[in-house]
């Protein structure tokens, strides 16, 4: 890696695998409802839906691989049917302090340090409660996926879900000057290709050596992480 600090006008990072080592959409859920002492049957299909050693999770991910449908994430954010706004964004203050306290890729904190910038994004189709508490913590403006909400609580639906339209979410909130201005990006996720494309500074987490190949066509500075 060249360690030479570079300046820009806008950072936009992610969030799940690159600032931590952690998919947050299911993490948050897994936290709030490991808070309580209800839940049994949500926890039981967390774990179903989520784990890597469930059937259940292999099945569904083959499906998803098949029709390029999100149907887990789907089925894991109907486990928040009911549950108030305000008791899930607690536990999303709670849940980023242990993120930062235990989970953070060391390696991609340590480029965003080298990087001078007016202007910090965090862009992450993770769910609003956790991806706005990790920007206040990096003084950073956010775009993020969100949920329908109901007399308080939650309806277990999305509102937006800005998988692969990070980009259209930007322009929509900020305006185009945010991405038109001297720009970085740091992702892990092919579904930003659209976006990284614009950055002037292009940075790729990888997580395992296969992974480059998905990235073959574009210019960048590959940050290996070591798990």
């Amino acid at each position: 890696m060249v360690n030479k600090q570079i300046g820009v006008e806008v950072l936009v990072v992610d969030l799940c695998e690159t600032l931590f080592f952690e998919d947050t959409t299911v993490g948050l859920i897994s936290f709030h409802l490991k808070r309580s002492d209800k839940f049994y049957w949500r926890k039981l299909a967390l774990f179903f839906l989520a784990h890597h050693a469930s059937p259940i999770h292999f099945v569904s991910k083959a499906f998803e691989w098949l029709t390029n449908r999100q149907f887990s994430k789907n089925l894991i954010i109907r486990l928040l049917t009911g549950v108030n706004v305000k008791d899930l964004d607690e536990s999303a203050i709670k849940y980023a302090d242990y993120l930062i306290s235990n989970k953070k890729i060391p390696s991609v904190w340590a480029t965003i340090a080298r990087i001078d910038r007016q202007v910090t994004l965090v862009a992450s189709a993770s769910l609003e409660p956790i991806v706005k508490v990790i920007a206040r913590h990096l003084n950073a403006y956010y775009v993020a996926s969100e949920l329908q909400v109901r007399d308080g609580a939650f309806t277990g639906r999305y509102r937006k879900d800005i998988t692969g339209e990070k980009e259209h979410a930007i322009l929509l909130k900020y305006g185009s000057g945010r991405l038109q201005r001297g720009l970085a990006v740091i992702t892990d996720n092919l579904s930003d290709l659209r976006l990284i494309t614009r950055a002037k500074y292009r940075f790729v987490v990888i997580h395992k050596e296969r992974q480059l190949a998905r990235w073959c066509q574009l210019s960048a500075e590959y940050i290996r992480v070591k798990s």
